[in-house]
């Protein structure tokens, strides 16, 4: 596993693999069967992929709590508690999923 994709993943700044994500949207767009991209695509490809799933859904989680509380300022550590529990959350299937493909 890349060390690097590992670390910036899981400080959630995944600019460098934000161009793969863009990528396999933009294969999104067009209705290919997700199925047919894990065939296609090489396997690191796919391992940088699912990294950066883990982080875009931890993101539009943020977003969704900050827009459900209102103001971050009341609940502010109950926000932040909430985000690293969904990250590590997707952090664990993206590292399940390494491992089944592995094997």
């Amino acid at each position: 596993m890349d060390k690097l994709a590992f670390i910036t993943s899981r400080l959630g700044f995944d600019m460098m693999l934000a161009n793969c994500s863009n990528k396999i949207l933009i294969m999104w767009n067009s209705d290919i069967n997700i199925n047919i991209l894990y065939l296609i695509l090489p396997k690191l490809f796919m391992y940088k992929f699912l990294f950066s799933i883990s982080t875009i859904m931890s993101l539009l989680f943020m977003l969704y709590v900050l827009g459900w509380v209102g103001s971050p300022f009341g609940n502010f550590y109950l926000i932040l508690l909430l985000i690293l529990m969904v990250h590590g959350v997707f952090m664990v299937i993206s590292i399940m999923f390494q491992i089944l493909m592995k094997e």
